[in-house]
């Protein structure tokens, strides 16, 4: 049924008590949010955000297309199996989140832990957006899976040497460990001042380590063969050659390009937008009227 709700991907794992938002405010006491028996399993699932705007980061890449898609389709889910008779807790991006999606969809095999600290699923890449409905529905779980993205994301470092705000590890080996799994170490701090700033002409925001990404291309035989070739390569050839192509044939602006110009930037954007992105010509249109505070007649 996620499919036929527009999701590109699913995975269906056990909740997980480890990956559940506290309920606990800071100076208030320990509230009892202990999760009750009958919440056993969670569906999560995603679609990626749009390509265009994707690609054309930071300028006018945009989350919001990806996010309304997985939270419509996580209200349609959890009302589907209201009906069936399951109970049935949605859980969509913005504010509504109360588990933690990420390390649930690594769980349920969709995909493995980034150097830049997102999921990376080998159909889409990075380039994904999540939802979930959590339900006492009995169902198998899916299985971790292992697509050997930790070790491209040792050799890559696209991402890092990409990051506006130098967020990313460039380590050559994960270094960094959070409650007990090991993970390359990422500055959320100056990731989040980054994205606030606003630095380009157009908003907020930034996605320049997702649309950077080898992995964040639309399917095409070229990369499907080599998505496929790499986890079974023992050698690392298929590697080592992806990556040599990504360097030599793709361009990527200098980190500190992508920030604006009172930062010493020129607002660049991995790909140019197409036409119907962009907005420069129409932001400059001859004013023809005076407003005199009077809405009357607008």
């Amino acid at each position: 049924m996620a499919f036929k709700f527009g999701m590109s991907i699913v995975g269906i794992t056990k909740l997980d008590p480890n990956f559940v938002f506290k309920n606990t405010m800071r100076g208030m006491p320990d509230w009892d949010d202990s999760i009750p028996k009958h919440w056993k399993n969670v569906i999560i699932f995603g679609a990626p955000m749009n390509w265009d705007p994707m690609y054309a980061a930071i300028g006018y890449s945009t989350s919001y297309d990806g996010y309304f898609r997985a939270k419509n389709a996580s209200g349609l889910m959890a009302a589907f199996l209201g009906e069936l008779g399951y109970a049935a807790r949605p859980q969509w991006p913005g504010r509504e989140y109360e588990i933690v999606v990420p390390p649930l969809a690594i769980k349920a095999g969709m995909g493995e832990a980034a150097r830049n600290g997102v999921l990376l699923t080998p159909e889409l890449g990075p380039n994904i957006r999540l939802a979930a409905v959590i339900t006492d529905l009995d169902l198998e779980p899916d299985q971790p899976i292992d697509t050997k993205v930790k070790h491209f994301c040792e050799e890559c470092k696209i991402c890092a040497d990409a990051c506006p705000s130098g967020s990313i590890s460039k380590a050559d080996k994960p270094d960094d460990v959070v409650r007990g799994y090991r993970k390359f170490s990422f500055n959320q701090d100056s990731c989040w001042t980054m994205w606030r700033q606003g630095p380009t002409e157009t908003g907020m925001g930034c996605r320049v380590c997702i649309s950077v990404c080898p992995y964040t291309r639309k399917n095409n035989w070229i990369h499907a063969l080599v998505k496929e070739a790499d986890p079974r390569d023992p050698t690392g050839l298929t590697r080592k050659s992806l990556l040599a192509m990504q360097h030599n044939f793709f361009y990527y602006p200098e980190a500190e390009a992508y920030h604006g110009d009172w930062n010493g930037g020129r607002f660049a954007g991995y790909h140019q937008p197409p036409e119907w992105l962009r907005s420069e010509n129409y932001l400059k249109v001859e004013k023809t009227w005076d407003y005199d505070g009077n809405w009357e007649g607008f």
